[in-house]
C-alpha cells in the first residue's frame, strides 16, 4: 500500500503541523531556524513518521544566509521591503543572521523516493512560489493532491526574492488545480475570507481538478 505523504515547509514551532501527525504515514517537515528546529525535534521525538529537517528549502543544494526576525517566528532569505508596514513602523525587524544548509527539494524528494505528495504546505516567508516552481514536474504530472501556501496579495514583502503573488500562483497552477479556499489560519474547502486591507499576505488552498 502506498504511504500517504505530507511535505511541510516552514514548520515554525509546530502548532499547525501537530494537527497532521496522525493523518500521514510519512511527514517531511522543514524549518530553517536552527533554534525552532530543536524545539520541533523535541516536540515530535516520539512520532516515527515525522522527519524534521533543519534547512532552507531553495533553488539549489548548498548553504544560504537566513535572516531571523525579532519575533523569532519570521525567518527569510530575503530582507523586509521598506514599504512593509510592520517593518517600517518598527514592530518587526531582522535581528540575526545564520548560515544554514540549503536543500533543493526535487533532489531531496527523489532521494526519499517520494513520487506523490498528498498534501504540500508552504509558509517560507516570500520564497513559496519560487520553491513550488521547482516542483513543476510534480504539478504537470498531477503528483501533488492538495497545496496550501502563503501568498502575497501583490508585492512580495521581502526584497531580493521573486514574485510570491496570488496571480502568479494561479498562472502556475490553474491548468491542473482549482483554488478552493482563501483566508488565514485553518482553511476550509469552499470558504473564502477577505483578509484586512492592511495585510500583505494570506493563505490559499488548491486541489487537483
Amino acid at each position: 500500500m502506498r504511504k500517504r505523504t505530507l511535505v511541510y515547509l516552514g514548520a515554525n514551532k509546530g502548532g499547525s503541523l501537530s494537527k497532521y501527525v496522525d493523518k500521514f504515514d510519512r511527514i517531511y517537515a522543514f524549518e530553517a531556524n536552527p533554534d525552532l528546529c530543536l524545539l520541533l525535534k523535541e516536540k515530535f521525538s516520539n512520532k516515527k513518521n515525522v522527519h524534521i529537517i533543519n534547512a532552507i528549502v531553495g533553488e539549489k543544494d548548498g548553504s544560504n544566509i537566513l535572516n531571523i526576525g525579532s519575533n523569532l517566528s519570521t525567518s527569510s532569505v530575503g530582507l523586509f521591503n521598506e514599504d512593509f508596514t510592520n517593518s517600517s513602523g518598527g514592530k518587526l525587524k531582522m535581528i540575526d543572521k545564520r548560515t544554514v544548509e540549503e536543500i533543493y527539494l526535487p533532489r531531496f524528494l527523489k532521494e526519499m523516493e517520494v513520487d506523490k505528495i498528498d498534501l504540500y504546505v508552504s509558509d517560507i516567508q516570500g520564497s513559496d512560489l519560487t520553491v513550488l516552481k521547482s516542483l513543476s514536474t510534480y504539478i504537470i504530472r498531477k503528483k501533488i493532491k492538495v497545496i496550501i501556501s502563503e501568498v502575497a496579495k501583490e508585492k512580495n514583502i521581502y526584497d531580493g526574492l521573486g514574485s510570491n503573488s496570488y496571480d502568479d500562483f494561479e498562472m502556475l497552477l490553474n491548468k491542473n488545480y482549482n483554488c478552493v479556499s482563501k483566508g488565514w489560519g485553518t482553511l476550509k474547502r469552499g470558504e473564502f475570507k477577505e483578509v484586512p486591507e492592511t495585510w500583505w499576505e494570506f493563505d490559499c488552498m488548491w486541489e487537483l481538478k
